[in-house]
């Protein structure tokens, strides 16, 4: 029963005491609780600040990188219509020299391998519309088409060659 007594007792003591805030002190609670806030809100802000400042930094590293990309394939595009250009005048007059033969079989010959030479060129000429990601296979694809074409142009003229000097043979 004592302690009974003596807990009722500490309890209206202590809880009495805990009623009886003044008003100041439950406004300077509040004013520390949103000066805590504050503070906590300044953080964040700073923090975001920071992370945008970084993103700013990556894009701007990133901008970059892409003109830098897209300057080298303006050159690569470049460098390649030229090369181009140049083989496929060597094709035309090799051609030209294959279809000056007046035998069906190279005049067969040279009319086929125009028509791969034009397959060739105009593929070329859509060097414009190659995106970056597919210029390394487009670059892939026209050298080896060319060396093809080429390959098979001086094996068709070495060919009338051979044929020349061995119907120029003494039986």
């Amino acid at each position: 029963m004592r302690k009974l007594i003596w807990i009722v007792a500490m309890a209206l003591v202590g809880g009495g005491a805990a009623c009886k805030k003044t008003d100041s002190e439950k406004a300077a609670t509040e004013v520390r609780k949103a000066q805590e806030n504050v503070k906590d809100q300044r953080e964040d802000v700073r923090d975001e600040a920071k992370d945008v400042r970084d993103e700013a930094k990556d894009v701007a590293k990133q901008t970059g990188e892409l003109n830098d990309a897209e300057r080298r394939l303006a050159t690569a595009r470049t460098r390649l219509t030229s090369t181009v250009k140049a083989r496929v005048a060597a094709i035309d007059a090799k051609l030209a020299a294959l279809s000056s033969r007046t035998d069906p079989v190279s005049m067969k010959l040279a009319s086929n391998l125009k028509v791969r030479r034009d397959v060739v060129s105009n593929r070329s000429n859509a060097v414009d519309s190659i995106a970056i990601t597919n210029w390394d296979a487009y670059e892939d694809e026209v050298e080896d088409n060319l060396k093809v074409l080429e390959s098979d142009l001086d094996k068709a003229l070495d060919t009338e060659k051979n044929k020349a000097i061995e119907d120029r043979k003494i039986p």
